[in-house]
């Protein structure tokens, strides 16, 4: 018997709307090597897409909101401030070249 990601990962996202737990981004900044520091319902962190970020407030995640925004840059301009523009905007990075919705 084999284990579906896809479907785990949909179960995790289901409970934790039940819940109200932030695991699922939390989960997601981890895969994605992403440090981070929790404070309220927000996140902190480096900004993960742009080179030679140093601030470890230069990005900031609202839990609730699962939005994100780049203080120093504006990453988040360029990517859209939500989940999806974050992980396309670290895949470009990691990549060194801009990946596309669909690649992400």
């Amino acid at each position: 018997m084999g284990y579906n990601v896809r479907s785990g990962l949909e179960v995790v996202v289901n409970v934790s709307r039940i819940l109200k737990i932030r695991m699922p981004i939390e989960l997601l900044l981890t895969n994605l090597n992403i440090d981070y520091e929790i404070m309220g319902d927000n996140i902190y962190s480096t900004c993960p897409v742009h080179e030679d970020s140093d601030n470890n407030r230069a990005f900031s995640l609202s839990t609730d909101k699962q939005m994100w925004r780049c203080w120093t840059r504006d990453c988040q301009n360029e990517y859209g401030n939500d989940v999806f523009g974050l992980i396309q905007g670290v895949l470009s990075k990691k990549y060194d070249r801009d990946v596309g919705f669909k690649e992400a």
